[in-house]
């Protein structure tokens, strides 16, 4: 494996994850607004890359499912 995303359904959501990566010190190799999403990035223990995101596709499957 090189990459795993990790989609959360909203930006509170995104935000949360990141509370919880800074209090356990485990440092992001980056973050980005690509202006349809936004996105964390960071490495697991084997050295793959994390993607942690939310975005167009998270709203899209959030209105499918009626939240």
């Amino acid at each position: 494996m090189y990459h795993l995303a990790v989609l959360y359904p909203t930006r509170a959501d995104l935000a949360d994850a990141l509370t919880r990566l800074d209090k356990a010190g485990i440092e992001l190799e980056g973050a980005a607004d690509h202006g349809v999403s936004e996105a964390l990035y960071l490495r697991d223990p084997d050295g793959n890359g994390v993607e942690l995101y939310w975005g167009s596709a998270a709203r899209v499957i959030a209105s499918d499912l009626g939240r």
